[in-house]
């Protein structure tokens, strides 16, 4: 199978076989780097105390919600 670095795709058709070519890291689409956005300035705006109390029940809401899950502190990996 010939090999093209600006291919995003190997061709199935010199494989061996096309379920090992639909199914190889060769064959997946190339990953764009994230953009991160620049920040210029952070504007505030003073909460008014309805929305302070929303956001502290909020808040307390979360963390009660992460407590009840065992307070975990890693990110669960997929399929286990």
């Amino acid at each position: 199978m010939a090999y093209d670095p600006d291919s995003d795709v190997t061709d199935a058709a010199n494989s061996d076989s096309a379920a090992d070519v639909e199914d190889s890291p060769a064959t997946r689409p190339r990953r764009q780097p994230a953009i991160r956005p620049a920040i210029d300035s952070i504007e505030t705006v003073p909460m008014t105390p309805e929305e302070r109390t929303q956001a502290v029940n909020a808040l307390a809401e979360l963390i009660v919600a992460w407590e009840k899950v065992g307070a975990p502190t890693k990110i669960p990996r997929a399929g286990f």
